[in-house]
């Protein structure tokens, strides 16, 4: 029997960041079961899951959040980041700008645009504009949920790769917290 405690005394300590790591995303900010009565004015950036449920319909459970259909594209809610996926031929038949339209209607109604620019990676990447967003109500929305995230928000669009000139939207990945430049 005292054989076994030290082995037994390791799987134990060994299966506890487990239940650490567990409870850590349990208590991510956005991931809250009830929504502070703050009244945020939102697309869909800042909402708790619940509330991205009773706007975009129940989600569908994805390897690194939940997927909801958004328009067309699809709306991935990962924790308090939103990554919009437009299929290849979204862009066809819609108005230039539509994309980043859509985008920008998943930001808070106080979100104003701080700053842009061109994102320079590898060069056979994919090409990114990055744009900074700041929001009053997304600052107060987090501070009321507990989590240290300002309402600064980068939003990165990655663009189809076609040549000298970028083609249509790809993605865009909605990252709020950032800090100002």
């Amino acid at each position: 029997m005292v054989r076994w405690l030290p082995l037994a005394a390791a799987l134990a300590l060994a299966a506890l960041p487990l239940g650490i790591a567990h409870a850590q995303e349990s208590a991510l900010p956005c991931d809250a079961r009830d929504a502070p009565g703050d009244g945020l004015q939102t697309g869909g950036l800042g909402l708790t899951r619940p509330e991205m449920d009773d706007r975009f319909g129940p989600g569908e459970a994805a390897q690194s959040g939940w997927m909801y259909a958004l328009d067309g594209a699809t709306l991935e809610w990962a924790q308090c980041d939103l990554i919009v996926l437009f299929p290849e031929a979204w862009q066809s038949g819609r108005e230039p700008g539509a994309d980043v339209a859509l985008v920008e209607s998943l930001l808070p109604a106080d979100a104003v645009l701080t700053a842009t620019w061109p994102h320079v990676g590898v060069i056979a990447s994919d090409p990114q504009i990055v744009a900074l967003y700041a929001s009053s109500s997304l600052a107060e929305r987090y501070a009321l949920l507990g989590e240290v995230l300002s309402g600064n928000v980068l939003v990165v669009y990655t663009y189809a790769n076609q040549g000298y000139e970028p083609g249509p939207i790809l993605r865009a990945e909605l990252r709020p917290g950032v800090p100002a430049p």
